[in-house]
């Protein structure tokens, strides 16, 4: 990472209206390490999601487009629900503070299997 969050400073926690309250600015948190990606046009996720017949053929055809957002917001909050245990036979999914046994992941409540997935949902804006 080029660049790193940066403490806030005393003229920062007089602004805000609660001791609680973090300002923060945004960061870059990834790096292009392929020089040829670099060279391409960024797009905003509008063209790829609302607007991606507008976008031309060549452009399509290579599958790669360069992006640059922010995230506002990241479900679940508690970091420890990323991961979610998940039945393949049902698909269903749910917590792993619902699983017992040290060596493999059995549900307590339903006696399943399961394997381990992420799951989130995050709020961004380009």
């Amino acid at each position: 990472m080029k660049q790193s969050i940066e403490d806030e400073t005393s003229a920062d926690k007089m602004m805000l209206d609660d001791a609680h309250e973090i300002i923060m600015s945004p960061i870059l948190y990834t790096e292009i390490t392929d020089k040829s990606m670099d060279k391409l046009p960024l797009f905003k996720l509008d063209d790829l999601f609302l607007n991606y017949d507008d976008i031309q053929e060549e452009q399509r055809k290579r599958n790669q487009f360069r992006v640059r957002f922010y995230c506002l917001r990241i479900d679940p909050q508690d970091p420890k629900e990323v991961v979610q245990a998940f039945d393949p036979d049902t698909m269903e999914t749910f917590s792993c503070q619902d699983l017992e046994g040290e060596d493999e992941a059995t549900c307590k409540s339903s006696g399943k299997k399961a394997k381990f997935m992420y799951r989130m949902q995050m709020l961004v804006k380009d």
